[in-house]
Order: structure tokens, then C-alpha cells, then sequence
């Protein structure tokens, strides 16, 4: 019976949990992720102060923010002082309340529930990376946070953090829908730690925001952190992680050997932070040919979890001494690689580039300017002389098959000669001539037939007259169909 008695007890809240003359009493035993518990640490009669109370357990398994102390004596003299918290679980479960001590007396454990976060019908899941973390001096880490929630207006906030030996920086949060229509939001840190052995991370609380206040307070597990020391051998300078190196040039289209150029080379981090800035001036030596100027850097990074936004762009002013095929320099960075324990390299190859002189590339650019101009006149002739040779010979095709006499066909075979640019005012057997040289003698008994019935003394038909000028005609368009002399109703 008394067994009982005593569970009940325990599961009544407000909570009191008493051992000498401290105590420690919970609003509530079960809470929501990003929720508090209230918490009052009472004190009678102990000889320090209440603030001197140690509470770094509590900060372990809680995010834990200080509200008030106070205080006061009763009527009997006694001393009496309080501390009140908020408590913020980092765990979802069970979570067992560690005992404080102050002056010889310590408070009691005791355990609560904690259960999801949720909105009005869903839940709200919030996640974090919590693994340990292994890993050398200044490799950067990313811990990121997720939260999927119902509410479409929520946003999230995170504070900075700064530990000792750790250089830190926030990542921006960002925002998506996935096809359920929950929003997802992403933030979270980079750490790079400088000094080795193993620590601790207390992660600050991720800010829940809904309609302009922050409605929960979401604090993430306690991370350790194991860092092993680099080889004596690496110099402080030197890239922990392997990067991406990609070249690039400002005025690179029209390169003249007296203007100025600046090389850009781009680190781009994609496991590693490029900090420090890593130094390659040595591979640059000038020749007698081109020259370098001092190595201008330009960092951005820290501010997002992309890799674009990672990035150590440097600039290099080049100068050349004469036009031509001028070589920039192949480079090489050695970076040590976390995965395998040693040093490697990543290389960008040597490339050509093309100097032109100032007064010889306007002379190139105003000569080919002129060939085109000369080309499109040209060009224009033609067609012109096309369509007009064309629109000629399908006439003449057309009076061919109309013609009445010999002597009629032998002036149109004149014309023809003429378009064509034979001859002017041509002899019959000249006009054979010319035409055997570029068609072949396919055309020949025709021409003999009419020179025939030219000279004939006896007359002709009217049928031998189509039926000649008919054979005529086609020879004429089979041998010019490239100029579109093809037959349609009217003959041709």
C-alpha cells in the first residue's frame, strides 16, 4: 500500500523533489519538444548562494535559461532562496532530471516525458544530425537542423555560438513544400575546430517562429566532438579537405598585349572551408613574355550549407610583352585529406591564350568586314542574274511550243544563245557548237531537221512544225532544270 502511496505522490504536479534543505519543484512531468518546464530550485538555510548552485547537469540533457533568483527571510529568520528556470528538453523520451548539490545539499532526481512537437492536426518533426563527430583540426563540420511542420508561416532563427578553440558561423535557413504541402525548414551550423582532444557541443536553441513570435524553442542533443591532431608537418596555411579549383578571366573575348587582365582562380569548398587562404605565388614565375602582378583574394563562405557559397576567389593581374600564344602557368594545391590521413593534390592544367595587337586586329576585324560585305554583293548579283535568266528562258520555252515557222524557231534558239551569253545574232551551227560543248549532241538530228525544213523549197506540215518544236523544248528544259524549268499546265 505504501508502495503505491508513494508513485502517486510522485506523479502529482506540481513536482517536489527534496533532499536536505534543497528542493527542486517541476511545473509539469510531460512536455512538448520546444516546450519548457518550469523549474523553482529552493534553498533553506545553506550557507552560499543560490546563484552559486552548479548547473552545468542540467545543461546537458537541457536547454536551460535563467529567469529569476531571489531572496527573502520569514518571520522565523530563516533564509530562504530561489531559483527559477525554464528547462527545454534536448530529447524526445525519457529524460532523467539530474540532482544539483549546493553546500552539502542536493536535490532529488527525477524523470519526465518529453513528445513531439505538434500544431493543430499534425505533428511538428524536428531533427538533427547527433552522431559524434571524428575528425582533424580545422576540417569543417556541418550539423544541420530540420524541421517539417503544417504551419505555412513558421520560420526559424538560430543564435551564433562561440567555444573556445572552435571557429563557428550559422547557416541560413531556407525554405521548401514538400507534395503533402508541409513546410520544410532547414538551418544549422559549421564548425571547424582548432584545437584537438574531445569537447563538448551545447548547441544553442533553434528559434520556432509563427505569426512574428517565437512559439517554441527547439534546443538539439549535445554533440561530441573528437579532434585529432594534425601531422607536425602541415603548414597553418594549408586546406584540411579536398576543394574544387576552376579558372576564369575578366576581358578574355579581345585580349590586347597592352591591356590589362586579371586571371581569376576560384577555390570552391565542397567537404572543406577554404580558410586559410592557401598561398601558390610561387608557381607564377614571371618569363619574357608575360608577367604577374600581386595575388588578390576574396573570400564567401559560412553563410549557407551550398558549396558555391564556400568559395576563395583570387585574382592575378597579367601583363603581356608582345601579341601572340601566350601560356598561363597549370597550378597545384595540396590539401591534406581527412579520409585517408596524408597530403594530396588537385591541379588545374596549363591553358593557351591569344594575344592580339591593338592596330593588327582592327585591320583583321575591317578586313573581314569588307570580305562579307563583297561576298553578300556578290552574293546578290547572282541571284539577280538567276531569276532573271530564269524568268527569260521559261518565256522562251513558252513562244517554243507556240512558234509557227522554222525561221521562228531559229530566232528563239538566238535568243536563247543570248541569255545564255554565247553569242549575239548566232549562226545555226555555231549555236550547235556552243551547245555540244555544255549539253552534249542529244540536240543535233533536231537542229538538222529544221536547218531542213529552213532551206526546204517544198514547205512543211503543221504537224512536223509542233512536233520538232516539242523536241526542242523538252531538250531545253531537261538540260536546264537546275534553273526550276520544270512543266506544269500551261507546258512548262
Amino acid at each position: 500500500m505504501v508502495k503505491y502511496l508513494l508513485i502517486i505522490m510522485l506523479c502529482v504536479t506540481p513536482l517536489c523533489v527534496n533532499a536536505n534543505n534543497l528542493s527542486m519543484t517541476l511545473s509539469k512531468t510531460t512536455v512538448q519538444l520546444g516546450k519548457p518546464i518550469q523549474a523553482t530550485i529552493t534553498a533553506n538555510d545553506v550557507d552560499k548562494d543560490i546563484s552559486d548552485i552548479n548547473l552545468e547537469p542540467l545543461r546537458n540533457v537541457f536547454g536551460l535559461v535563467i529567469n529569476e533568483s531571489s531572496s527573502s527571510k520569514d518571520s522565523s529568520g530563516s533564509n530562504r532562496q530561489q531559483l527559477k528556470l525554464s528547462l527545454y528538453p534536448r530529447r524526445l523520451g525519457i529524460t532523467t532530471v539530474p540532482a544539483l548539490e549546493l553546500s552539502s545539499s542536493t536535490t532529488r532526481q527525477v524523470t519526465i516525458t518529453t513528445t513531439n512537437a505538434r500544431a493543430p492536426g499534425a505533428k511538428i518533426i524536428f531533427s538533427t544530425h547527433q552522431d559524434d563527430i571524428v575528425g582533424w583540426q580545422r576540417q569543417q563540420h556541418v550539423i544541420s537542423i530540420r524541421i517539417v511542420t503544417p504551419d505555412k508561416f513558421a520560420s526559424l532563427s538560430i543564435d551564433d555560438i562561440e567555444l573556445p578553440g572552435i571557429i563557428s558561423a550559422t547557416v541560413l535557413p531556407r525554405r521548401e513544400v514538400d507534395s503533402k504541402g508541409n513546410t520544410i525548414l532547414t538551418t544549422g551550423w559549421v564548425f571547424s575546430p582548432y584545437q584537438a582532444g574531445i569537447s563538448e557541443l551545447l548547441l544553442p536553441a533553434v528559434n520556432y517562429h509563427l505569426h512574428g513570435k517565437v512559439q517554441r524553442k527547439f534546443y538539439p542533443p549535445a554533440i561530441k566532438l573528437h579532434t585529432q591532431a594534425l601531422p607536425n608537418y602541415i603548414p597553418p596555411n594549408m586546406l584540411i579537405g579536398k576543394p574544387a579549383i576552376k579558372s576564369a578571366g575578366e576581358n578574355h573575348e579581345q585580349l590586347h598585349f597592352s591591356d590589362s587582365f586579371n586571371w581569376k582562380v576560384i577555390l570552391t569548398g565542397i567537404d572543406t572551408r577554404i580558410s586559410p587562404t592557401p598561398s601558390f605565388e610561387s608557381q607564377l614565375q614571371d618569363n619574357g613574355s608575360i608577367s604577374f602582378g600581386s595575388v588578390s583574394y576574396s573570400h564567401s563562405n559560412t553563410d549557407d550549407l551550398g558549396p558555391e557559397n564556400n568559395t576563395l576567389s583570387m585574382s592575378i593581374p597579367v601583363s603581356f610583352t608582345h601579341p601572340g600564344y601566350h601560356s598561363l602557368p597549370g597550378l597545384r594545391i595540396q590539401y591534406f585529406d581527412p579520409d585517408v590521413g596524408r597530403l594530396q593534390s588537385v591541379s588545374y592544367p596549363a591553358s593557351a591564350i591569344l594575344v592580339f595587337n591593338s592596330y593588327v586586329f582592327s585591320i583583321i576585324v575591317v578586313g573581314l568586314a569588307i570580305a562579307v560585305l563583297l561576298l553578300t554583293t556578290y552574293a546578290i548579283k547572282q541571284l539577280n542574274a538567276w531569276y532573271k535568266c530564269r524568268t527569260a528562258l521559261r518565256k522562251l520555252c513558252n513562244a517554243l511550243l507556240a512558234a509557227r515557222s522554222p525561221s521562228e524557231l531559229i530566232s528563239l534558239l538566238r535568243e536563247y544563245a543570248r541569255v545564255r551569253g554565247w553569242q549575239n545574232n548566232i549562226s545555226l551551227g555555231r549555236w550547235c557548237h556552243y551547245w555540244e560543248t555544255y549539253h552534249g549532241t542529244d540536240i543535233v538530228p533536231y537542229l538538222d531537221t529544221l536547218s531542213s525544213l529552213y532551206y526546204s523549197n517544198s514547205g512543211h506540215t503543221t504537224e512536223q512544225q509542233q512536233t520538232l518544236a516539242k523536241s526542242l523544248h523538252d531538250i531545253i528544259v531537261k538540260h536546264n532544270n537546275c534553273l526550276f524549268l520544270y512543266r506544269n499546265k500551261k507546258g512548262i
